[in-house]
């Protein structure tokens, strides 16, 4: 074997070897993603039993423990940075066994060019010629990738705006294909953000609302409430005088009249990332809203891997269907035992595989909510602690209005 294949097949194997460590435990994502990688482009036959046996459908400790690899396995982990690295490594796996099938021709070009034997030479140039990548190797070259910027130069940039103002101006706009996290401590005022959100987007384009803690009726009521300038409470207590009655009536005329079809909340309980996939196929949503990320009933041993495969398949999502995702995200309680409180970054649950996921990150702090206050009107920050497309730590100043649970810019007040 030459320097060339020694170096490819001890590359390749290292990537078997991490792509069978995400596959053990995510295999139904790995399955779903990598289903075109072949076992038999794997040069170490225990991956590739393994590897046949997830795309089987076969439990992926079974499977492990039949190749002769569970611990090898678990050895591994350390070594993977994220288990939903797998599309990664699939590509590695099978580009290395191209290039490697290339490198093993070397040796006998050599000899037959030492020798002279022009029609061998031949037989072993026109082989490696002819062979092509096999598996999801789609993949547009430089030319395919700048006409395709040149076209996008030529229109308006397709970004949804939020409707605060200061956010969509720092972020540009929330660009389809991402994924934002919202986060903050419970009450801070999570929910009334995305339904203000979802309300301002709602406008022009189709926005579903998975609310997973609230009933659509509640939802509903904050928003006719904010309208009419109700207070929820009341509304809820059905403690409302005539006058509140007729504004409320009015504001729902004319939310309904307004939004039409465009604002679609589903508050299914139990309800999976899978399922919320499939709804969203069906409307073609613009923006997707799932409050809050934590409740998805998608199941795993592992909390950190649960949360990382929801995130994950949000990610799929925004992808696939060509819209943003938004997540409502709980913070760890630790960020109370902090002298300042305002949240980071690392406060994120298991934030590991929720970091990773994201490609916003905006955080919620009021610091009206550690104290004894009963303004109406509470001081608010929005942090970006995350963007990936340019600056972060950028501060936005807002007003949430208790009473009405809306937020607004400080100038508007």
């Amino acid at each position: 074997m030459t320097d060339l294949a020694f170096g490819l097949t001890a590359h390749k194997t290292n990537a078997e070897k991490l792509f069978t460590a995400c596959a053990f435990s995510v295999p139904d994502e790995a399955r779903r993603s990598c289903g075109w990688l072949q076992p038999s482009v794997f040069t170490d036959h225990r991956y590739a039993q393994f590897w046949q046996a997830v795309l089987d459908g076969q439990d992926a400790s079974g499977a492990a423990m039949d190749a002769g690899i569970y611990s090898s396995i678990l050895g591994s982990m350390s070594d993977v940075i994220s288990v939903y690295d797998f599309e990664t490594l699939a590509r590695t796996i099978n580009e290395d066994a191209y290039y490697l099938s290339l490198a093993k021709q070397l040796s006998p070009l050599s000899v037959a060019l030492e020798k002279r034997n022009g029609s061998k030479v031949a037989e072993i140039t026109q082989a490696i010629g002819s062979r092509v990548m096999t598996g999801n190797t789609d993949v547009p070259d430089i030319v395919d990738i700048a006409g395709e910027f040149l076209n996008r130069m030529e229109c308006e940039p397709d970004v949804i705006n939020t409707g605060f103002l200061d956010i969509d101006r720092y972020l540009g706009g929330i660009e389809r294909k991402t994924v934002t996290m919202w986060g903050a401590r419970p009450g801070m005022g999570k929910t009334a953000a995305l339904l203000n959100i979802a309300r301002n987007v709602a406008r022009t384009k189709k926005v579903g609302f998975f609310s997973l803690e609230m009933s659509r009726i509640k939802l509903f009521q904050r928003m006719a409430c904010g309208d009419a300038k109700v207070d929820w409470r009341l509304a809820r207590n059905g403690k409302l005088e005539k006058a509140d009655k007729d504004r409320l009536y009015d504001a729902t005329s004319a939310i309904s009249e307004e939004l039409e079809d465009r604002l679609r909340i589903d508050d299914t309980g139990r309800i999976t990332m899978d399922e919320i996939w499939r709804r969203c196929a069906r409307h073609e949503f613009d923006m997707v809203i799932i409050d809050h990320l934590a409740l998805a009933a998608d199941t795993h041993e592992k909390e950190t891997l649960r949360l990382g495969k929801i995130s994950w398949l949000g990610k799929l999502l925004a992808k696939e269907l060509d819209c943003s995702v938004h997540f409502a995200v709980q913070l760890n309680r630790g960020v109370e035992q902090r002298q300042d409180k305002r949240p980071m970054l690392s406060d994120l649950r298991d934030s590991g595989e929720l970091e990773q996921n994201a490609d916003n990150v905006i955080m919620l702090y009021r610091d009206d909510y550690y104290k004894d206050d009963n303004k109406l009107m509470s001081e608010s920050e929005f942090t970006v602690v995350k963007h990936r497309d340019g600056a972060s730590g950028k501060t936005i100043e807002m007003m949430y209005d208790k009473k009405r649970q809306q937020f607004h810019h400080k100038a508007s007040i």
